[in-house]
């Protein structure tokens, strides 16, 4: 998709996890990333993710270049539309981390790849290009949050009912629409 080819598995401390679909994510008018779903098996719809054991990915393949403060502000907008008042409210103090590690960020650059994991037991971890993301320059914030419905609403934003339904279904491994191969067959 888009020139990006994603991998068919991941590992998480050990743990292999397949690529549950792929699809291009947009903001306004242009592509913004290329996203990918890894699990341990393949599933159709959010609610058989979220009873899924084990550790999940989501992965973004930056398509152009966006500052920090504009990641952070699609976060916490992305953020407030799929939460209800209260998921905001009991998670105010992870969405103000989450909010301040992107911000921190001078520039995201095309090709650049964040994960966002869940590992129960382990919590939430961004991590981009592999290497943990930090806040400042000397002071290491483990981005790290014992939180499943934190993850829960990640899973939210990139695959849930707010996600443009292409994108969606291409998550959720109901469509290859947005494939090269389905393009080329257009």
């Amino acid at each position: 998709m888009e020139g990006v080819s994603l991998n068919d598995a991941a590992t998480i401390s050990g743990k292999q996890l397949v690529l549950n679909g792929a699809g291009v994510h947009k903001r306004g008018y242009f592509k913004a990333y290329v996203t990918g779903l890894y699990l341990p098996d393949k599933r159709a719809s959010l609610d058989a993710i979220n009873k899924l054991s084990g550790p999940k990915r989501i992965h973004l393949h930056v398509l152009r270049e966006l500052s920090g403060s504009t990641i952070s502000s699609y976060f916490l907008n992305d953020f407030k539309l799929v939460s209800t008042d209260a998921e905001f409210r009991s998670l105010i103090n992870e969405v103000g981390s989450v909010g301040a590690i992107y911000s921190a960020l001078p520039r995201v650059y095309k090709g650049d790849v964040f994960w966002i994991d869940w590992e129960p037991g382990k919590g939430l971890s961004v991590t981009r290009n592999g290497n943990l993301m930090a806040q400042g320059l000397f002071t290491p914030y483990l981005a790290t949050h014992n939180s499943e419905l934190m993850y829960q609403i990640f899973l939210r934003i990139y695959a849930g009912a707010a996600v443009p339904e292409e994108l969606r279904r291409n998550l959720l491994g109901q469509s290859t629409s947005m494939s090269s191969s389905a393009q080329a067959e257009r």
